[in-house]
């Protein structure tokens, strides 16, 4: 009989933590998979102690092959490779631009802490950061990844800011770089101030272009609003009893359905807008998988989309028209050989 002395140590085991949730096995590490989390994890040996104790040997053995003190982005791909998952270029380019935000920041906190900055000089730093940020967009108005990051920093740490400022931000930006109107409605910061399914658009309001709108709406059984979007009426906003911040985000909201609905709207954003237009004849088309989120611009009276691998889920033209939802992944059903499915990753 073995006395308690010869028994062996029991194996304590832990959970990681990744993405808020709490990961037993490698599945959930996988469907969590977070590279904040999981690089902390790989750079402190917990991911390869966490691996071993669960007895997964194959990964313990890559994961250990691999070098703490080596480029933070070839680990994070390495890594994801080693759990069977793929990171694309985009997302590695967007950890690197936070990560070298992140590390001035330090930077400058440090300094103010050495120096002992008055409140004016924090102050000042604080209004020409923001600044550059937004010169920044001005600067690579084609760089969706670098776009995103200095959004999200914007919506994060200067929104008190951006409360005031929105508007010109928006001005400021809608010619200069389309694709950073589009960002900002894939960021759930900061869309509210640019769109409101609140805000009612009506079409214009001549009596020929009434007549013509209703004629269509009564012969296909469809809204004013539909008939106008169809035949490529511009809606104007119907701006009773709205705030003037209200009235402000209509004007915006009315100027991005005008962008989207110019000609070269597609051309100007070239393969950041992604089009499908097949007849999919009543069966469920997987367009994008799940994992991928997407942004909904446009598509086809009739159509319908969903996130990838949803039943019992449809958004039909009235959910998605001018709401610029985002899905994860999308399935698309369309029987019309005119219609257009616009989207966007985010």
């Amino acid at each position: 009989m073995q006395t308690d002395a010869q028994k062996p140590a029991k194996v304590i085991k832990f959970n990681l933590h990744c993405n808020g949730v709490s990961i037993r096995t490698i599945e959930e590490l996988q469907n969590n998979f977070n590279i904040d989390d999981v690089l902390v994890y790989f750079k402190t040996n917990q991911l390869q102690k966490w691996l071993q104790n669960r007895h997964y040997d194959e990964y313990a053995e890559k994961v250990a092959k691999l070098k703490p003190d080596e480029n933070d982005m070839q680990n994070i791909k390495k890594l994801s490779e080693i759990f069977g998952l793929h990171i694309d270029d985009s997302m590695l380019k967007e950890f690197e631009l936070i990560k070298q935000y992140q590390e001035e920041k330090f930077k400058k906190l440090g300094e103010y802490s050495k120096l002992q900055e008055s409140r004016d000089a924090v102050r000042d730093d604080y209004f020409k950061n923001y600044t550059n940020l937004l010169n920044e967009i001005e600067r690579y108005p084609n760089d969706k990844e670098r776009i995103k990051v200095n959004i999200d920093i914007i919506a994060h740490e200067y929104k008190g800011l951006f409360d005031m400022d929105y508007r010109r931000v928006f001005y400021r930006l809608k010619d200069i770089s389309p694709l950073a109107i589009m960002c900002f409605l894939m960021n759930e910061n900061t869309r509210e101030y640019f769109i409101s399914n609140k805000i009612p658009l009506k079409p214009a309001d001549d009596k020929e272009t009434k007549d013509k709108i209703n004629a269509y709406a009564g012969r296909h059984g469809i809204t004013k609003e539909q008939a106008a979007k169809i035949l490529g009426i511009s809606l104007n906003i119907n701006s009773e009893g709205l705030t003037m911040q209200e009235k402000d985000t209509a004007e915006i909201y009315r100027e991005i359905y005008m962008m989207i609905e110019s000609e070269n709207f597609k051309d100007t954003l070239g393969d950041n807008v992604i089009s499908y237009d097949k007849v999919t004849d009543q069966y469920w088309k997987d367009l994008v998988l799940k994992g991928k989120r997407c942004m909904i611009l446009s598509m086809g009276y009739g159509d319908i989309v969903r996130p990838q691998g949803e039943q019992g889920v449809e958004y039909k033209y009235d959910d998605v028209h001018n709401k610029f939802i985002i899905l994860d992944g999308i399935d698309y059903k369309s029987n019309s050989n005119t219609s257009e499915l616009l989207y966007m990753v985010v």
